[in-house]
C-alpha cells in the first residue's frame, strides 16, 4: 500500500515538473481515473483509490482496463462504426491477464459498460 502511494507521488511529481517546463501549472489535487485489471476486487480497487488520494489526486473513479481502452476511443477521436444500442467486445492481453469488457454504444460518441470478466 506504502509502496503504491510513493509510485502515484512520484507520478504526480513528475507529471508536475514536465508540465512547469512547458509553462503549465497542474492544479492542486488534479482528477485521476486509474485502471484495474477487470479481477481486482474491491479491498484492492480501494487501496487502488487510498493511494492515489494520499499522493495528492483526486480519484473521479476507477476503470476496468478493457472499458478504458474502449472509452480511448472517443478521448483520441477515433470512430469505430457501430449503431447505437449495439455491443461490442473489448479484450485486453496484459501482463499475465485477460480481460474483456462488454460495452454498448449509446449513439452519441459514448459508450457504457454493460459487463466485464477477468
Amino acid at each position: 500500500d506504502d509502496v503504491l502511494a510513493q509510485w502515484f507521488a512520484w507520478l504526480l511529481a513528475t507529471a508536475r515538473a514536465d508540465l512547469a517546463e512547458r509553462g503549465i501549472a497542474l492544479e492542486d489535487r488534479p482528477k485521476l481515473v486509474p485502471t484495474v485489471p477487470q479481477n481486482c476486487h474491491d479491498l484492492q480497487r480501494r487501496a487502488v483509490r487510498e493511494a492515489a488520494e494520499r499522493a495528492g489526486f483526486a480519484v473521479v473513479d476507477i476503470l476496468n482496463e478493457p472499458t478504458a481502452a474502449a472509452l480511448s476511443l472517443a478521448v483520441l477521436g477515433l470512430t469505430v462504426a457501430v449503431q447505437p444500442g449495439r455491443h461490442v467486445a473489448v479484450y485486453d492481453f496484459g501482463g499475465g491477464t485477460f480481460d474483456a469488457s462488454l460495452v454498448r454504444a449509446e449513439g452519441d460518441g459514448r459508450f457504457t459498460e454493460v459487463d466485464s470478466e477477468g
